[in-house]
């Protein structure tokens, strides 16, 4: 195995939490009583609403924050949110398959303040998600357990805060809802604000029912009503907790004396510990393949390094570390965050007092910035170009009050578009979306915010529509699920794929039309895909394990194929017909050796930052360098040949210098679209092509598009003009020399669009 190389950057020394004020302390007093509480629990949230006035913010998955994610295992990842030093593991134990929702049993750690979990204080389950009700404002803290602060209006309506796209209403029964705009799912929280059920647009619904028991809180139910899966979470005894599946896959929580998750089991029986500190942060990961992640923390609860340690099942002493340093004098306020790798490059995030990063500093100091809206929507974006801002190209953003995108400008002028939104279901939908080239299609829906036609507009144009189940389903299965779509190939002429599915709401069969004919699906227990057996009667058959992988794949033309993994969840051996291939991955889960069916091996090492930066097969060593931004530099290949690259501030390459001294340079334009590509060696000029990405539009006028236009080389003076159809088709390519046509191209589409004529003229 090779060695992992380390870098020079050092884990930062962690300092313990700072004393809280009286107004944390109590806000955590009540949190952990809601948390322990069972039947007690409304109103323990009721009467906390009158005298609490503290709400944390800035945990959990903030739409507008800046979040960088490092995976640990397959199921668990390290999210870093840049914008006030929160650290967040997102881990998921189930991912059952379920009717137009999955039914996930899903966890998110914050180190700063969240509410407390009902397994652990810091592990907060997905469907813990519930509304704190006070005198005028509804807090609901949400899967991630981020605050989302609706404020109560003097009609009794809610206020959605700056940056969310979700409504809230309450209902004459005392009940909440809370409606997603953009898939129309729907929260229902009890009067006392506890989450008691998920309906999608289609009114699917995931029903959450509480384990109370004698004052306590010992877990909740999940159930996915029309497949009627469900995960079970319990709690077993005071230092145990298991969550079981309708199949009985089971994942177990185990936890310290404090009340730490401690160590997980997976449903295939495998142990990830956790590490904290004195108070209560998690300081180190040891996954099941015995990979070693470690944090410190500084007194605000900011996350200050990231080791990943090089020996496993260590104490995580040494290892590639990333540091977080913070100007800011807590998570709340404005500063600038600076992010170091291993190899001491730092990049630097200013952002304000919000969370909005403005200003983006890397490595090689070149400068980005961006402006946001009023309801913290990305407005602008000033590329790398400029000194200061100044001289940058600017993209520029369009949104509406419901925070739903309504325009893109490149800085060369090339705009996209979306218009006529229409809230149906709770959902926001568009009628209509143009491209930066003309190209406009419309979309009609249902009732429930199911798409219900397609239509692109123009001679090249085409129009799909779509048939679902209603109330009571005509092609077996559930409502809201897809029963035909059609596609009109002429004004007399359309062609269906029809679709039915089974008691369970898993697709049972596909029928398209002729020649190719239906598909038929089986399913085991769990919603995955068992069979597959096409027209021709060739059947493909799939097993997993019982964390959804998929180990092994048999079919009548075909020879078995089975998979194998480690305990992190990294492919360990495939086996085949041919043989067998293993994998070998060293203690930060990075493939570094493969051994193929003949006993050839390739070698990948990596550097501290993590590029690769060698590769070894039976042909030779090609060696890799990379500049301080990740970008590739060099490479020399197993005959020493060195290949150079360079880049523009916007780290687009500019040119690579080959072996052989010949060089090509890419001029990008002012959004970053190759403007000319020139290539020259000792022997001369090879090519030098200018491309344009104008067109006249429907309205006459001159634009800038998104499609190149024509192609022009000056060295064998030839210029070639591209046409599209209305469907951004391809359509006609003629090759000119001054005004003599040399040659030309043209496509016919039809049928589906799938089948081009390609009569090509020499003239």
């Amino acid at each position: 195995m090779p060695q992992v190389k380390v870098g020079s950057n050092t884990p930062v020394a962690a300092e313990a939490e700072a004393p809280v004020s009286a107004e944390v302390a109590a806000w955590r007093t009540a949190q952990k009583e809601r948390a322990e509480a069972g039947t007690r629990a409304g109103a323990v949230a009721r009467s906390s609403a009158a005298v609490l006035t503290y709400v944390p913010e800035g945990q959990g998955a903030v739409p507008w924050h800046q979040i960088s994610d490092f995976r640990i295992t397959d199921s668990l990842v390290a999210r870093v949110n840049y914008s006030n030093g929160n650290l967040m593991l997102a881990a998921t134990d189930f991912d059952v398959a379920g009717v137009g929702q999955t039914l996930r049993l899903a966890r998110t750690y914050n180190s700063l303040d969240a509410p407390w979990g009902k397994v652990s204080q810091r592990w907060w389950q997905e469907y813990e998600r519930y509304a704190q009700i006070f005198a005028s404002e509804v807090v609901i803290y949400d899967a991630s357990g981020g605050a989302v602060r609706f404020t109560e209006e003097s009609n009794g309506t809610f206020t959605t805060p700056k940056g969310y796209s979700e409504d809230l209403k309450k209902n004459s029964d005392g009940t909440y809802t809370l409606t997603d705009r953009k898939s129309g799912s729907k929260d229902t929280y009890d009067a006392n604000g506890t989450l008691t059920k998920v309906t999608d647009k289609n009114n699917g619904a995931i029903t959450i029912t509480q384990h109370d028991e004698g004052g306590e809180q010992k877990g909740f139910k999940v159930t996915e009503t029309r497949s009627g899966r469900w995960v079970d979470l319990l709690k077993t005894n005071a230092s145990q907790w298991q969550a079981k599946d309708h199949t009985g896959r089971t994942a177990v929580y185990d936890l310290n004396p404090a009340g730490d998750v401690v160590k997980t089991t997976d449903t295939e029986g495998k142990p990830t510990q956790f590490g904290y500190d004195s108070s209560r942060r998690l300081t180190k990961i040891t996954t099941p393949e015995g990979r070693v992640t470690v944090f410190t923390y500084d007194d605000q609860n900011r996350v200050t390094s990231m080791l990943r340690a090089t020996e496993l099942n260590g104490s995580g002493h040494t290892g590639p570390t990333w540091t977080y340093t913070y100007d800011a004098s807590s998570p709340s306020a404005a500063g600038t965050t600076k992010v170091t790798d291993p190899e001491q490059h730092s990049t630097s995030y200013k952002h304000d007092g919000d969370g909005q990063v403005t200003d983006v500093t890397d490595a090689l100091t070149h400068n980005r910035t961006k402006t946001f809206d009023a309801n913290r929507n990305v407005k602008s974006a000033s590329d790398a170009m400029g000194v200061g801002g100044t001289g940058a190209n600017v993209t520029t953003y369009g949104w509406d009050s419901r925070n739903n995108p309504t325009s893109a400008k490149l800085p060369t002028g090339a705009t996209s578009a979306a218009t006529g939104y229409q809230t149906i279901a709770g959902s926001d939908l568009p009628g209509s979306i143009t491209t930066p080239d003309d190209e406009k299609t419309d979309y009609t829906y249902d009732t429930a915010g199911n798409t219900k036609s397609v239509a692109v507009e123009g001679t090249g144009g085409g129009n799909q529509s779509f048939e679902y189940n209603p109330a009571t389903p005509t092609c077996q299965g559930f409502q809201g699920q897809r029963c035909k779509a059609t596609t009109k190939m002429t004004s007399t002429k359309s062609v269906s794929t029809t679709f039915t599915y089974d008691a369970q709401g898993n697709l049972k069969t596909v029928k398209a039309p002729a020649p190719l004919g239906t598909t038929t699906y089986t399913y085991d227990a769990l919603g995955r895909t068992e069979t597959v057996q096409d027209a021709r009667g060739v059947k493909v058959i799939y097993t997993y394990d019982n964390r959804d992988r998929v180990t092994q794949v048999d079919s009548s033309n075909y020879a078995k194929v089975t998979y194998s993994y480690d305990g992190d969840g990294n492919l360990k051996q495939r086996s085949d017909g041919t043989g067998v291939i293993s994998y070998d991955f060293d203690p930060l889960s990075r493939e570094t050796i493969r051994t193929l069916q003949d006993g050839s091996q390739t070698v990948l090492t990596y550097t501290p930052a993590g590029n690769v930066d060698t590769y070894q097969d039976p042909a030779g060593l090609t060696d890799y360098t990379w500049n301080e931004v990740n970008k590739l530099k060099s490479l020399k290949d197993p005959k020493n040949k060195i290949t150079s690259y360079e880049y523009d501030k916007n780290d687009i390459r500019t040119t690579t210098t080959y072996p052989g001294n010949t060089v090509q340079t890419v001029t990008p334009d002012k959004s970053g679209r190759p403007e000319k590509i020139k290539a020259t060696s000792p022997k001369g000029t090879l090519v030098d092509l200018a491309y344009d990405y104008a067109y006249t539009g429907k309205d006459e006028a001159k634009k800038d598009g998104g499609k190149i236009r024509t192609s022009t080389d000056a060295v064998s003076g030839y210029k070639t003009s591209y046409t599209y159809d209305s469907a951004g088709r391809f359509s006609y390519a003629k090759e000119e020399k001054g005004t003599t046509l040399r040659s030309s191209w043209q496509y016919c589409y039809v049928n589906r669009s799938g089948f081009g004529r390609d009569s090509r003229l020499w003239l």
